[in-house]
Order: structure tokens, then sequence, then C-alpha cells
């Protein structure tokens, strides 16, 4: 008889458990492309089939790119649908990727009742990637090393270049050369799709890019100067 009601109270308990489930039907950000100064604010759209599903509690942690966070619904006696949007509020974060990560529970129970019961398994996980952005951080691209070129190399003091049109047309207005410990010693604005450039520097080793208005390239050739 004791083994009997282990069993139906076993059966009882798991059939709860499945009827209680909720789901997690979306999450989103705001702003959607968020900069290290904003306070970034985490929408989560549920759903549950109870006729009431409250919020109980809702936590999250920072640990590193990673925000793992909590959200617990009290639910109501009654079969209905229930839709409910938590949202969870994150400071200002330093640049990066990050992951929030959502595990959402939910019990019965709650004001005025009793206390809500806590979630014997977890209901649902979802997460959301996002970037958050510095602006101040002048903007960089890769481009092709067949975007630009320049002879000779090794050059004896006059450089020629030959920029492709689609590079040209892209507002390239600068050339800029760096010695060997990335200090800039030269730049020279550029009006023609190809064109000479003096070079009064001392023999050695030196790298050559291209500069746009707003942002620098970051492809690099290696100049080697021969007085």
């Amino acid at each position: 008889m004791k083994k009997t009601l282990t069993i139906v109270f076993c059966l009882f308990v798991c059939s709860l458990a499945q009827a209680q489930q909720g789901s997690i039907t979306s999450l989103s950000i705001s702003p959607t492309n968020p900069t290290i100064s904003d306070t970034i604010f985490v929408y989560c759209d549920m759903q549950f089939g109870y006729s009431s599903c409250d919020l109980d509690n809702s936590a999250y942690t920072i640990v590193g790119n990673t925000i793992p966070a909590s959200s617990h619904h009290c639910l109501g006696m009654l079969t209905a649908v229930c839709n409910i949007t938590d949202t969870f509020k994150i400071n200002p974060l330093s640049s990066g990727v990050y992951n929030f990560i959502l595990t959402l529970t939910s019990g019965f129970g709650g004001a005025p009742g009793p206390p809500c019961t806590p979630g014997i398994v977890p209901d649902d996980y979802d997460t959301v990637q996002f970037e958050v952005i510095d602006p101040t951080i002048i903007e960089t691209i890769n481009i092709s090393k067949l975007d630009f070129t320049f002879y000779p190399n090794p050059n004896e003091g006059l450089l020629h270049y030959n920029i492709s049109q689609d590079l040209f047309l892209s507002n390239i207005n600068e050339m800029v050369i760096f010695s060997s410990n990335g200090q800039e010693v030269l730049s020279n604005l550029i009006r023609d799709q190809k064109g000479t450039i003096p070079l009064d520097l001392e023999s050695g080793i030196y790298f050559v890019r291209m500069r746009m208005n707003n942002m620098e390239l970051t492809s690099m050739k290696k100049l080697f100067l021969i007085r």
C-alpha cells in the first residue's frame, strides 16, 4: 500500500511539473546596438498555461561576458493562457560581446495566499547575444593587399603609388608611413589614383597604410628605404 501511494504521489508531482511548465517566447534588448554609456534593458516574453503568472522573483549576475539570469513565476490554479514580460535592467557595460542566459522556473501560490512553491525543474532556457560598442574607438576595416601598391621597394627616396578604383572611390584621402617602432613619421594627402611621394626619411624599415576621413585601414605593407 505504501509503495502504491508513493507511485501515485510521484505521478502526481510529475504531472504537476509538466502542467506548470512555461516557455520563453522571445528575448530582446534595448537599445539594439548599445554603447558603453547605455543602460541596457532585456525584455523577456513568456507564456504559461494558467490563469495568472505573477513574477515572484528575478535576478542576474555578470560573470565576465556571460550574464546568467533567473526568473520565477507564481501560477494560478485555473487553466488558461497567461502572457507576461519580464524586464531586466543592466547598468552600462564595457565594450565586448555578451551572452544573456535566462532560466525560467514556476510554482504555485503567492500573495495573498501561501508562499509560492519553488520550481521542481526549470521550465525553459533561452539566450540572447549582443555587442556593446565603444564609440570613442576609431573604426577600422581590413582591405586586401591588392587595394593599393607602391614601388620601387626597396626605395631610394621617391615612392610611386597606385590605388585601386574601388578604394579610391571610398574616400581614401591620405597615405601614412610608420617607423618600425610604430611612430607615424610621414603622411601625404591623396588626390589622385596614381602619384609620387618624396620620402624625406632615413634609411630603414617602414610600414605604409591608407587613411580615410573617419577611419584607418589596417592593411599595412612593409617598405625598405635605402639611401
